[in-house]
């Protein structure tokens, strides 16, 4: 607000000493005038000049510019704080007041930051941001809500499937299949898997209402990696691809992140986007390293790349980035921005690069790399 006072009483002093400058210009030659006229009366009465003199009519002319001055100085000085005075009770304690409460968000206390609002354009700005913001909170309580019935209902249909799975495993041990029990190990491993997230969901939920504090713990990455490669098992076999993971550190690689999060969030959606645009028979490959106090991740692929306009827009919420895989999977476009939201929780980074296969027939691909503080 202070600057714009400054920046709206400099405006009016230039304006006002444009105008000045044209008004002396004109005085001064209307001054000059006048007292020429009067000298070449006096002339006409006595055949000399007596008191206007050419030198008197330069010293009259150059005192009434300094008065016109000095007058200009001061009508400035007088309209630039009256300009001042009149925004600030007008309107700029109503814009300090905005910005003051810029961060707000509860309707009822950005409400309560006016004594009185004013029935002007300001006032109907402050209604109209108090109005928005009871309408995102109604619609952020019903989503709240909403989520709060799929975590209860997701809840019970996981207890249905872990249930099952166990009594499964009992048969099975009394007539073994080796198939058949891979296969219920796999449902009762993923049906874990959605039960993590969603008591990571719960979880987060609990963060938004200051109800608990964010668990950062060592991630040990092979853990992670085996859970990734037997989520994505039967996709991988079905593309004949090959999952493969080089750790260049000399000791066991792990991250400072949400073990749960990081899995779900961020591994598995990386691999998923790797396999749904790998050619058949090609490889995924992660490479883990240490490097400036980092710990980076590099999930590779040799797929079909990405288009520069969807790089562009690809950890956006709001822009669509959808399309078909090689085989024609389909995808939501959620995935890329859950996994910038994640890293950059961690205070980490992730770029990406790519050659589409059009472009590099020979050499095409794409690479994330992740770089989280260690």
């Amino acid at each position: 607000m202070k600057n714009t006072s400054v920046k709206l009483a400099i405006s009016i002093t230039i304006l006002i000493v444009m105008i000045e400058a044209v008004m002396l210009i004109f005085s001064l030659n209307t001054k000059e005038i006048q007292l020429n006229k009067l000298r070449d009366v006096e002339y006409s009465h006595y055949n000399n000049n007596l008191i206007y003199t050419q030198e008197y009519i330069e010293t009259e002319v150059e005192k009434f510019k300094r008065s016109i001055v000095l007058l200009t100085i001061l009508i400035c000085c007088y309209v630039s704080i009256g300009s001042i005075l009149i925004y600030h009770h007008q309107v700029g304690r109503y814009l300090n007041s905005l910005t003051r409460m810029a961060g707000e968000v509860d309707p009822k206390k950005l409400r309560d930051g006016f004594s009185k609002v004013p029935k002007n354009d300001i006032g109907r700005l402050i209604l109209s941001r108090v109005s928005v913001l009871e309408k995102l909170h109604v619609q952020n309580e019903s989503n709240r809500k909403l989520i709060r019935i799929l975590i209860h209902d997701l809840n019970n249909t996981i207890a249905i499937i872990d249930g099952n799975t166990r009594v499964l495993l009992k048969r099975l041990e009394k007539a073994p299949n080796l198939v058949f029990e891979k296969s219920v190990l796999q449902i009762q491993k993923g049906a874990k898997s959605q039960k993590d997230l969603v008591d990571k969901v719960r979880q987060i939920e609990a963060l938004k209402s200051d109800k608990v504090e964010q668990l950062i713990e060592d991630v040990v990455f092979q853990n992670s990696f085996d859970d990734c490669h037997l989520t994505f098992e039967s996709k991988l076999e079905k593309k004949s691809l090959k999952l493969v993971c080089t750790n260049q550190d000399s000791n066991r690689f792990f991250l400072k992140a949400d073990k749960v999060l990081f899995l779900n969030n961020v591994l598995n959606n990386l691999v998923s986007n790797a396999i749904k645009f790998s050619k058949e028979g090609s490889e995924i490959s992660i490479v883990s390293y240490t490097k400036d106090g980092k710990r980076i991740l590099e999930i590779r692929d040799e797929g079909i790349g990405i288009p520069k306009i969807i790089i562009d827009n690809l950890f956006d919420s709001y822009t669509k980035t959808t399309r078909l895989g090689t085989e024609g999977e389909e995808g939501t476009g959620f995935g890329m921005p859950l996994v910038k939201e994640a890293i950059s929780d961690w205070g980490g980074t992730i770029e990406v690069q790519s050659k589409e296969l059009h472009e590099y027939p020979e050499d095409h691909g794409t690479v994330f790399v992740l770089s989280i503080p260690a």
